[in-house]
């Protein structure tokens, strides 16, 4: 419902429009009315509620559940308002939340309807979400291709097409940058830095998640100019969870992860993984 400002690290609003304290354990979230799932189905309360429950369930095994533990109460006041209770003091809750945040623990708000008349099986296979991407090719061992989502309500990213090829052997995903196959990777070897920093046309990028990820210097100018990108990496998430996070926020060219192939990738990025700032190598021409 929020989002961190990738320059200071603050809660921006984003589905939600605002927040507010109203009493020491409970915080009251205003959701916008213009928010739809890629059904065209409104995002409402309901649904915040559902994805929160489901998160703290036991059952679904969430890796992200002790990020929200502090949670014990999701109310629903109205289809646009929904309240969030917490075990303690919520002040000291939410920094607690949003120190979490920045150490990757996520929330990703899903359609409680088609959730609930969808199997897990239908719901792995064909994702539905609410962000600036949807998922329009996959197969279980093939690449994953998504797509500009027309109907989203915030801007609409640069790059009209992300295709994420799974390799989960190192070198090979770092050979697979310097080679030209992909423009982007994830999950950067340490002992490999040095040798991305030092090639001719690729760099290493920073997150303020603590996460290192790289781009091919050409991708700056040529994937903007066709609005394609490709992506490879390797994740151990259950495969819904991961269609949602793509879906909802990672692959929108933006600084954090898996935006450090657009040029304004440049901008505030930090890490104290590798070092203060740490900028993709671009032509002049594309420099803001």
């Amino acid at each position: 419902m929020l989002e961190l400002d990738p320059g200071n690290g603050k809660l921006l609003p984003n589905v939600a429009k605002s927040y507010t304290l109203k009493e020491p354990t409970l915080w009251e979230f205003k959701l916008r009315s213009d928010v739809k799932f890629q059904d065209g189905k409104p995002l409402t309360a309901e649904d915040v509620k559902f994805s929160i429950d489901r998160i703290l369930n036991p059952a679904t095994n969430s890796p992200h559940a002790s990020q929200i533990a502090s949670i014990s109460e999701v109310i629903v006041v109205d289809p646009t308002t929904v309240d969030i209770r917490t075990k303690e003091d919520a002040r000291s809750a939410a920094a607690a939340a949003h120190a979490a945040h920045r150490r990757s623990g996520r929330v990703f708000i899903v359609p409680k309807h088609y959730f609930e008349s969808h199997s897990q099986q239908e719901v792995n296979d064909k994702s539905l979400g609410s962000g600036p991407y949807r998922l329009t090719e996959w197969r279980k061992g093939s690449p994953l291709t998504l797509e500009r989502n027309p109907t989203y309500w915030d801007a609409a990213p640069d790059v009209s097409v992300g295709r994420f090829t799974f390799v989960p052997e190192n070198s090979t995903r770092v050979n697979a940058l310097l080679q030209g196959e992909v423009d982007i990777i994830q999950r950067v070897p340490i002992a490999d830095v040095d040798r991305i920093e030092k090639s001719q046309n690729a760099k290493v990028i920073s997150s303020m998640y603590g996460l290192v990820h790289t781009g091919a210097a050409r991708f700056a100018q040529a994937a903007v100019q066709r609005h394609q990108s490709r992506y490879t990496g390797v994740r151990r998430v259950d495969r819904h969870e991961q269609h949602r996070d793509a879906s909802a926020r990672q692959v929108r060219p933006r600084a954090g992860p898996a935006a450090c192939g657009r040029p304004s990738c440049s901008t505030t990025n930090r890490s104290s993984l590798i070092r203060p700032t740490a900028r993709t190598r671009r032509p002049s021409s594309t420099a803001r």
